[in-house]
């Protein structure tokens, strides 16, 4: 009889370990596969509120041992561990009932408030804690900004190098060029006079193009904000000559900003001041806070942002044309027509309106690439940020400054568009809105957006990392010496050749351009 039991035991005891290494060799020597992922919307629309975004994947198990709890949706984040976001289900339809394999779904919701990308991993495994090889998707809010990772600066070497040195200018505030004309440049000064110049190293001889000092309200270092601001060249400059310029003037005591249409009738070497043609007049209520911008769009309709003129309440009235970006026709009608897919056409409100809630947006740009229209809103006590502008946003000034209640109005933020970027006066005082670089003498740069600050003198780059997420960098240290609060370079505009390249126009009355010391 001992010998007996003492068999049983053993025997038994024999049996469970082959047991155990048959599972672990042959039935569940594969892990689960993943596989067909489907997004839905893949692209949300930029200030949608809260959006439903459903997601399945296609899950193969040939081992018929898949857990099916472990089929999830998890956040990529660097440096940090990825939280599981959703747990997807099985939908029913599976192809194998027993393995429990087959499509898997699941459902978020993503606040559109922001513009930016979110980048997810899909992971599964069967009982035995086999994992799936990972699949990632991203889903974007907003348009396809066209942004791309960046080098560390230690690597690109960048500097800011003067330009035509032969040349100085007083208080310029833009610098373009005309349509199909890389010969020459075009400059703004706030006083009232266009000037032109050739772009040749070593140009020494500027013109006079326009001179308004007449008419633009005489400006001061009292008034910064004054005075001549912008200038656009029409899309067919070379055939129909026209050109716009946005100032401010002074009627009966009143400050009021101008957008005016002027014609040259010999390719630019002069603007006939007698053909102004004023397209828009809004009265501003203090001398401040006159924005602003004035470009065309590649669907080729003329954009102007105004700031909101000192009265921040303006900025939410959509019966006022302050604190906002307008967008017309100038050749649909006399003086202009409303494009039909305005956002307020029919609705309260005044329909050359784009966007709203802006406090003072002074520099913005489309990127050439992708259409997108990315601006600098210059803040207010605490926040500078970067907008990108879509139509009918509102981008929450006095509500927000920057992400932050201001304090102004009630904090309802459920109906607007978050900046996506903000920093603090800690490291400037006036954004300058800046380009997308599409050039090519610096392609590390490529998809990086470059803008600055009036005060800190920094260029800086907006990029994403690998995740998607945005990520702020000073490519050029500033020129502000915190111990003698003095400030070597006063950033006014950054400015773009029709090759792409950055150039910089400076307070003293400088050119400067991005360059690479690497050889």
């Amino acid at each position: 009889m001992p010998k007996k039991n003492v068999y049983i035991t053993w025997c038994c005891v024999m049996v469970i370990v082959v047991l155990v290494i048959m599972e672990g060799m042959g039935f569940a020597s594969e892990s689960p596969r993943l596989s067909d992922v489907a997004v839905d919307p893949a692209n949300l629309m930029l200030g949608e509120g809260e959006q439903r975004v459903t997601i399945s994947v296609m899950v193969i198990d040939d081992d018929a041992d898949l857990d099916p709890q472990s089929v999830k949706l998890k956040k990529v984040r660097i440096g940090k561990k990825n939280p599981t976001v959703a747990v997807f289900s099985d939908d029913g339809q599976n192809g194998d009932t027993v393995a429990n394999d087959g499509r898997f779904t699941t459902h978020i919701l993503l606040d559109t408030n922001t513009p930016r990308q979110r980048t997810f991993r899909i992971k599964a495994k069967d009982r035995l804690g086999n994992k799936s090889v990972p699949i990632s998707l991203t889903i974007s809010v907003g348009p396809s900004l066209g942004l791309s990772s960046i080098p560390p600066p230690t690597t690109l070497n960048l500097k800011l190098e003067r330009v035509f040195p032969e040349l100085s200018f007083s208080d310029p505030v833009a610098l373009l060029q005309a349509p199909d004309d890389d010969t020459r440049w075009f400059l703004v000064e706030r006083a009232g006079i266009v000037r032109t110049f050739l772009d040749q190293p070593t140009a020494s001889d500027v013109t006079t193009v326009l001179d308004l000092r007449d008419v633009v309200e005489p400006v001061s270092e009292l008034n910064l904000e004054l005075g001549m601001l912008a200038l656009a060249f029409h899309p067919d400059f070379t055939e129909n000559g026209n050109v716009y310029i946005y100032y401010t003037a002074a009627m009966n005591s009143i400050i009021e900003s101008r957008l005016s249409r002027f014609v040259s009738f010999d390719q630019g070497t002069t603007i006939e001041p007698d053909s102004e043609e004023i397209l828009i007049r809004v009265e501003q209520p203090r001398t401040r806070h006159n924005g602003g911008e004035l470009a065309f769009g590649l669907d080729g309709f003329l954009y102007l942002s105004l700031g909101d003129g000192g009265d921040r309440f303006q900025s939410q009235d959509r019966d006022s044309l302050l604190g906002k970006v307008l967008r017309i026709d100038v050749d649909g009608g006399e003086p202009y027509a409303i494009p039909s897919d305005n956002q307020f056409v029919g609705e309260d409100g005044r329909p050359e309106i784009y966007a709203t809630g802006l406090r003072n947006p002074w520099r913005w740009s489309f990127d050439p690439k992708t259409g997108v229209l990315w601006l600098g809103d210059v803040g207010n006590r605490r926040w500078e940020e970067i907008d990108i502008i879509v139509p009918g946003g509102n981008y929450g000034w006095p509500i927000l400054e920057g992400k932050e209640c201001a304090g102004f109005l009630p904090c309802d933020t459920s109906t607007l568009v978050n900046p996506i970027l903000t920093y603090s006066h800690d490291n400037g005082c006036a954004v300058i809105g800046g380009h997308v670089y599409r050039g090519t003498e610096l392609p590390e740069l490529e998809g990086v957006y470059l803008f600055s600050d009036f005060c800190s003198g920094a260029i800086m780059g907006l990029s994403t990392d690998v995740t998607g997420a945005y990520v702020q960098t000073v490519l050029v240290e500033g020129g502000h010496d915190h111990g003698t609060e003095q400030f070597a370079l006063l950033v006014r505009s950054l400015s773009v050749d029709q090759k792409g390249e950055i150039y910089i126009v400076e307070n003293g009355g400088h050119i400067f351009r991005l360059v690479s010391t690497n050889p």
